[in-house]
């Protein structure tokens, strides 16, 4: 699923391809991903959306302050959230698949069941950028424009910890064991992705070469093992990095302007895909246990 500024939430999918064919059985136009649904009812843009356990649900928040939660199936609305009195920033799921958790500029941070409009408990503290929960739900960490990495014990939101950051963050991510994150350091002289080990409260590796310093890029862990680390830049490529060594292994062309957004398929560990401001999202493969050679599949969507 992909979100907007436009104010909608395409599913697509990729798993089929849509060919156009003359009348001698000849290809006639580039296949491309299916669109399954477009999801309208937010009223300004979309800034991130979530899909729950076994993709049962899907959750979708931006600037119009509401969360929105979609039967993906049936393309349908089946409740509208209101609790945040400015932009909501991030969403993600419970162990469980029916209840989780929202953060916002109003430096509020909500939890919720699917079966009630109201939340079930909200933290007032500090304007959340991003958040992620672990795996086993035991522990939340969230980002803050004030450069502080939070972590907090769930379900109780109760604050255990906090590390400070250099720069200005964009976005984190957490890895499967929910031992590390990635967050994305945001600076004009030197952008980099940090690998926090949060047991430690260490940073762990630091990924380079990338450009960063007036857009919000996400990472992301990916591949076998989550062994490497991907993201957007301003320069219009995706960078491909070891996650042990460091090393950047590829540098992939193919859109036109900043890739906001990357995403590692979770049920094809080889691919993955990419979001730009020029428009179009791409698909890409990795073609063999190491990052050599990957190439985008042979269409946009």
């Amino acid at each position: 699923a992909s979100a907007s500024k436009d104010t909608t939430v395409v599913i697509w999918d990729v798993t089929t391809r849509d060919v156009t064919r003359d009348g001698m059985g000849g290809v006639t136009s580039r296949d491309a991903p299916v669109v399954i649904h477009v999801l309208s009812g937010h009223l300004d843009a979309v800034s991130s959306v979530a899909w729950s356990q076994e993709d049962r649900w899907l959750l979708s928040c931006g600037n119009d302050r509401s969360i929105r939660l979609w039967d993906p199936k049936g393309g349908n609305l089946l409740q509208t959230f209101f609790q945040h009195t400015e932009p909501v920033t991030a969403l993600a799921w419970l162990p469980g698949g029916t209840r989780f958790v929202s953060g916002g500029f109003d430096k509020r941070i909500c939890t919720w069941s699917v079966l009630s409009p109201e939340p079930e408990a909200v933290l007032q503290g500090e304007r959340i950028t991003d958040l992620a929960v672990t795996a086993d739900g035991s522990r939340m960490f969230t980002i803050s424009p004030d450069k502080k990495i939070t972590v907090f014990s769930m379900p109780c939101m109760e604050e255990v910890a906090s590390v400070v950051e250099s720069e200005s963050m964009t976005s984190l991510c957490v890895s499967e064991d929910g031992r590390h994150i990635l967050v994305c350091v945001s600076s004009e002289a030197r952008p980099e992705v940090h690998l926090w080990d949060m047991d430690e409260s260490l940073i762990v590796q630091r990924y380079r070469g990338h450009k960063s310093g007036r857009y919000v890029l996400r990472s992301a862990f990916g591949g076998a093992r989550e062994a490497f680390v991907v993201c957007g830049s301003e320069c219009s490529q995706v960078y491909l990095w070891h996650r042990e060594s460091g090393a950047l292994l590829a540098r992939l062309a193919g859109h036109s302007a900043t890739i906001n957004c990357v995403s590692w398929n979770r049920a094809d560990r080889a691919s993955f895909a990419s979001a730009s401001d020029d428009n179009t999202i791409r698909i890409w493969r990795l073609p063999s246990p190491s990052a050599a050679g990957l190439a985008p599949v042979p269409y946009d969507v």
